[in-house]
């Protein structure tokens, strides 16, 4: 039996009302040389039963909770595919996705494709184009495919790939994995891999991204938490381009100064003082020694507060 093309994999933790929805929109694609792997990481809903209609047309696993990175890395191991695809079980894919994405990558030198996406909440509130809000994407709807250059600048700046709308040629994940010691993990991993590979745009909206209370993209403080981790890492890297040092450690305060503005605000001041620490230790700005600031100076009177 030949290997399909393509290996979907969608991690599921207690989304069952939700994943009925993606899994058909990978099962209505128009390209149908795929696998489907989808694991269960400890659901405690009604995912398990809600999977058993679909047996013999996805390999469903289920294993203690571990992590969605964990388990995207688990998934990835099993993989067979020539490129490898991912869907949160929360997000659906338009009917074209798995076909354009093939197509870019048989016929380019990118390592990755991503396309642009729409978003909905609960209440049913679309935003039908998430390029039109990203500055370095902005421009490009026009053209509709294409290799992004600049990527690491740009990605560093503003987190814009996601996995839900992205196919990844599998022997990347001979180099580089998931690191799951980061919260979102994800960004890390694309800020990586715009270091090392070319990256493919496809402008047309391909996938729809479910926004919610429970997923990390609509949490400030998730997010980032998530960039001062992949700043960290890039800023680690032997021999990095002095320009791409001083925009990652721009962002890299910026980062720390949301957190310690947020902790303020929440009256963690201990930690509010920590992040604001980290703020001015990576870019010396007016925001950041004003943040230093309120954490240290004005903290007396918050803990006065506390306590009265």
């Amino acid at each position: 039996m030949n290997a399909p093309k393509v290996t979907i994999i969608t991690a599921a933790y207690n989304y069952g009302r939700f994943i009925e929805e993606a899994l058909q929109s990978v099962l209505t694609q128009s390209f149908q040389d795929f696998e489907y792997i989808i694991i269960d990481d400890g659901s405690t809903d009604d995912t398990p039963e809600r999977m058993k209609k679909y047996e013999g047309r996805v390999r469903y696993f289920y294993h203690a909770n571990s992590g969605q990175y964990q388990t995207f890395n688990k998934a990835i191991a099993m993989a067979q595919g020539e490129y490898v695809a991912f869907l949160d079980a929360d997000d659906t894919w338009h009917p074209d996705f798995l076909k354009r994405s093939v197509q870019f990558l048989d016929h380019s030198e990118a390592a990755m494709v991503f396309c642009n996406f729409s978003s909905f909440d609960e209440r049913g509130i679309w935003r039908t184009s998430a390029f039109a809000q990203i500055p370095a994407l902005r421009e490009s709807v026009i053209v509709h495919e294409f290799i992004m250059e600049r990527c690491l600048e740009h990605l560093i700046m503003q987190d814009f790939i996601f996995p839900s709308c992205s196919v990844i040629r599998r022997g990347v994940f001979d180099q580089m994995r998931f690191e799951p010691v980061f919260k979102g993990s994800d960004y890390d991993f694309f800020i990586r891999m715009a270091l090392h590979y070319k990256i493919g745009v496809m402008t047309d909206v391909l996938t729809n991204k479910r926004d919610h209370d429970h997923n990390g993209s609509s949490n400030l403080t998730y997010n980032m938490t998530d960039r001062t981790g992949a700043m960290q890492r890039l800023l680690a890297t032997p021999q990095l381009d002095p320009a791409i040092v001083q925009l990652a450690k721009k962002r890299l305060a910026e980062a720390y100064y949301f957190l310690a503005y947020d902790a303020f605000k929440k009256r963690n001041l201990s930690y509010s003082k920590i992040c604001a620490d980290q703020s001015l230790r990576a870019h010396a700005s007016f925001r950041a020694l004003k943040t230093w600031a309120y954490s240290h100076l004005l903290s007396p009177f918050a803990q006065r507060l506390q306590s009265s």
